[in-house]
């Protein structure tokens, strides 16, 4: 089973568009931290949203709120035209998105 849980910091705003099929998107980025040896170490997660969560997302949440996502772990390799190195990126797809109650407040609306 393929499933990823991360509480962390929105970077931005998330970016809604829209696919040549009118599929709606989102991707944000997504900070965690940890303690390492007295030290605060940041992770940047790229998260994608799809579909109808896609538009929730960008309609409730902001730069800097605490979300909660659950979604499965992707990764893409490729050459690079220009180098001909090999790049690896991993990204997360959310199945569902939620805020972070421990540090903030939210009023719910049913979509």
């Amino acid at each position: 089973m393929n499933q990823i849980v991360i509480i962390g910091n929105l970077g931005a705003n998330p970016e809604l568009r829209y696919t040549q099929s009118g599929k709606p998107l989102v991707t944000m980025n997504v900070a965690t931290n940890r303690k390492v040896r007295d030290e605060e170490v940041t992770t940047w997660h790229h998260v994608e949203v799809w579909d109808k969560l896609a538009e929730n997302s960008a309609a409730t949440l902001a730069g800097g709120t605490r979300v909660i996502v659950v979604g499965r772990q992707e990764q893409f390799s490729w050459e690079d035209k220009k180098t001909g190195e090999k790049r690896t990126k991993t990204i997360i797809v959310a199945s569902d998105i939620g805020v972070s109650l421990s540090r903030a407040t939210a009023s719910v609306e049913k979509a």
